[in-house]
């Protein structure tokens, strides 16, 4: 695809930020890019810069009217539903092939509205918030999305030296990334997902010398919850071929709370895909809880293993 013809796509609440996202638009072009520009601010709009797709256009895609969620004046419910409208939305404008990169900023709706967003597009396709909330516990917004998260340091309410500073560097980045192309090994014979713990390491290393000797290009992933969720998530936007499903402790996670788990749908893509997938009960021997004084009272008769400070192992049985 001729990325000459595509757009890095801005997101944000342009009624209360319309200053900040001035900018940061002007810094973009002036780096030779083209913009869209869609608006998920429920007050209004701005008047500093062309938006392509309008707050009305993205409440609408939610299945509400911008007024409504004016009247009702209900924060959290419209955060909600404006990051459904912009999901649907950056879907379409992904299918159509329109979209290089993606770029969001905001304090904690901004930033809410505009992962949920991102959670559209693709892995390969840059995606970056620069966000007052980089520092906080993200990982339900992020999911499996290679999303960038950059530090705004200062808020995001009008413009000043360091936010200045920042939305260059961040118009930079997002800039550089969406030239960077996908370099997929023409000589694989096909990619293989694996999945993969400590306990696991040795298994799926040789069979990964095994497969690359064959010519397969091999991707592991690290069984934590948001790996088995990565690898899930991957499947499902075909970028695999097959799986060799080496460690299936996050079901053990699932099945008893640890913090590994990866949810219910663990195991369905290969599957729902039509790929070919083996699964071996790799590390579902145990459930993994954090420290100690964290198990569940429930668990503390069972057997425990002290894997690091910060991590118990919870023995399971048949």
């Amino acid at each position: 695809m001729n990325l000459e013809t595509q757009y890095i796509l801005l997101i944000g609440c342009f009624d209360t930020k319309g200053e900040d996202f001035a900018f940061l638009r002007q810094c973009i072009t002036s780096l030779g890019e083209k913009v869209i520009a869609v608006n998920t601010g429920v007050l209004g709009t701005t008047s500093l810069f062309p938006v392509d797709v309008e707050a009305e256009n993205v409440a609408f895609e939610a299945g509400v009217s911008i007024q409504s969620l004016r009247e009702e004046m209900d924060r959290g419910h419209a955060v909600e539903m404006m990051g459904k409208g912009a999901a649907v939305i950056l879907a379409n404008l992904v299918r159509e092939g329109k979209i290089k990169a993606a770029i969001g900023m905001g304090g904690g709706g901004g930033t809410f509205i505009a992962l949920s967003a991102m959670q559209e597009i693709p892995l390969g396709i840059p995606k970056l918030c620069l966000t007052t909330l980089a520092a906080k516990d993200l990982s339900r917004q992020i999911g499996a999305k290679d999303i960038t998260l950059m530090p705004s340091i200062v808020d995001i309410a009008g413009l000043n030296s360091i936010s200045r500073h920042l939305i260059k560097q961040a118009a930079a980045a997002i800039c550089a990334m969406s030239k960077v192309e996908n370099d997929r090994d023409a000589r694989s014979l096909g990619r293989v997902a694996i999945s993969m713990f400590g306990n696991t390491t040795t298994c799926v290393s040789r069979c990964s010398e095994l497969l690359r000797k064959e010519g397969y290009e091999v991707f592991a992933f690290h069984a934590t919850g948001i790996g088995g969720k990565t690898m899930e998530s991957l499947i499902m936007e075909s970028c695999f071929d097959a799986v060799l499903d080496i460690t299936t402790t996050e079901l053990a996670d699932e099945l008893c709370g640890g913090i590994c788990s990866a949810g219910p749908d663990r195991l369905n893509a290969a599957a729902d895909k039509g790929i070919p997938q083996v699964v071996v009960p790799g590390c579902l021997d145990m459930v993994n809880f954090a420290q100690l004084d964290t198990v569940p009272e429930i668990y503390r008769s069972r057997k425990l293993y002290n894997w690091a400070p910060d991590v118990t192992l919870m023995r399971t049985n048949v």
